[in-house]
């Protein structure tokens, strides 16, 4: 019990130098949609959609924030806290208040410029290791010993992992970052990505100054989440109130904007708790990750896993705001404790 209640001051800690660095704001939201990303070019025709997607972000983080800051008195975000995140509630709280602190303001830890938005994945290229390298400014470097171009292997000898991660060129940036074979940019099945770098990561990895590692963020939301051929629905609360005698699941009613929403816990992470001159690799314990998509399996993983799951995030905020919105319509409010709609008081 000493253990924990330490563990919880240290992330409570944790979480007070972070709203110091990032100035939260009142409720208010001031911050244009449009300030928050870079749209890139392959995002033509989509910005008014993009724009929506945000718009509903805010009213899941709202919604989300609502129950962190009311759990203490409130059943309804204690049940729901229980079944998505095992009453974890710091760090939970955590990274709630990142992406409420984003979207109102556009900041988050270690944040070096305005992400950028992308709407496919035609600027990301996966290569092999003996695959010729590039400099920053997209040229190839002969090696002067033997007259050879180097490798990408040449220049990542510090890279821990070259037997099941492939080396990804961002062509836009001219940068590298790594991944599994098939899983970077918009692989199969995949709806979005969030590339995040690392600061100082190009140091610790390459001895080779002329090239580049990725040290920027970026977020993909791939084609088949935005061209309407997905499961989604098309806005948040289509729907309309849920029967709880229909057993509706909470994943049938995601909308489109909740493959952004789920980025947002990969960006606003990426760099939390870096410290220069540390190995890059000691860090990542504390960036929200993908543990599990389906809703089920979200139900089923543990405190650990939960906490630091991003599609958990999703479910639980939309389970909430279908509880906390006004449906004005004078029927009992419901929610998604078991992961279908069930009345506020189930089972009580």
């Amino acid at each position: 019990m000493l253990g924990q209640l330490i563990r919880a001051l240290s992330w409570r800690v944790f979480f007070l130098l972070l709203t110091f660095f990032s100035g939260l704001v009142s409720q208010t939201y001031a911050y244009k949609e449009t300030m928050l990303f870079d749209y890139m070019p392959n995002c033509a025709g989509k910005k008014g959609l993009l724009d929506f997607h945000i718009a509903e972000a805010r009213e899941l983080i709202k919604a989300a924030k609502h129950a962190i800051d009311t759990v203490d008195r409130n059943i309804v975000a204690q049940k729901l806290v229980t079944s998505y995140f095992k009453i974890e509630f710091v760090p939970f709280d955590v990274y709630v208040e990142l992406v409420n602190t984003f979207l109102q303001t556009g900041a988050y830890p270690d944040k070096r410029k305005k992400p950028r938005l992308y709407c496919n994945d035609d600027i990301v290229q996966s290569f092999p290791w003996n695959a010729a390298a590039v400099d920053a400014n997209g040229e190839y470097v002969v090696n002067e010993q033997n007259g050879q171009y180097y490798t990408i292997r040449d220049i990542y000898p510090n890279f821990p992992d070259k037997k099941n991660q492939i080396p990804y060129l961002v062509t836009d940036r001219n940068a590298y970052y790594f991944d599994s074979p098939n899983m970077g940019g918009c692989a199969p099945g995949s709806l979005g990505e969030t590339l995040t770098g690392m600061p100082d990561w190009h140091s610790w990895l390459s001895p080779m100054q002329w090239t580049s590692t990725l040290d920027s963020e970026m977020t993909f939301i791939c084609p088949e989440a935005l061209d309407g051929t997905h499961k989604f629905l098309g806005y948040l609360g289509q729907t309309g109130w849920i029967d709880p005698d229909s057993h509706t699941t909470l994943d049938s009613l995601v909308p489109e904007s909740g493959t952004l929403y789920h980025e947002l816990f990969h960006l606003v992470s990426g760099r939390i708790g870096f410290k220069r001159e540390m190995d890059p690799t000691k860090y990542k314990t504390r960036i929200v990750g993908d543990y599990s998509a389906s809703l089920m399996g979200c139900l089923n993983l543990d405190r650990d896993r939960a906490i630091m799951n991003a599609e958990s995030y999703v479910y639980f905020s939309l389970a909430y705001w279908y509880y906390y919105n006004d449906w004005n319509n004078g029927k009992k409010r419901i929610t998604f404790y078991p992961g279908y709609a069930v009345y506020w008081d189930w089972p009580m």
